[in-house]
């Protein structure tokens, strides 16, 4: 929160561009958090898809027989 609040970076369609100098009221913290952890768990989720997708093309192109055979 502190980037967000400190510098600006508060750009949302739920919240919109957003410049905090003073600490935010009660509500704010946790409005910006939800917005902060959506792209989070977003590019994580895409993140293992591709990496599980290029595991099981790695191990159909060696047919499982690499140092990884035991995984």
């Amino acid at each position: 929160m502190q980037m967000v609040s400190s510098y600006g970076y508060g750009m949302s369609d739920a919240i919109g561009p957003v410049y905090l100098k003073e600490r935010p009221g009660s509500e704010m913290p946790a409005r910006i958090d939800v917005e902060v952890v959506k792209p989070l768990k977003d590019a994580y989720a895409r993140m293992k898809f591709v990496l599980k997708k290029v595991f099981e093309l790695y191990m159909t192109l060696n047919h499982g027989s690499t140092l990884l055979h035991g995984i």
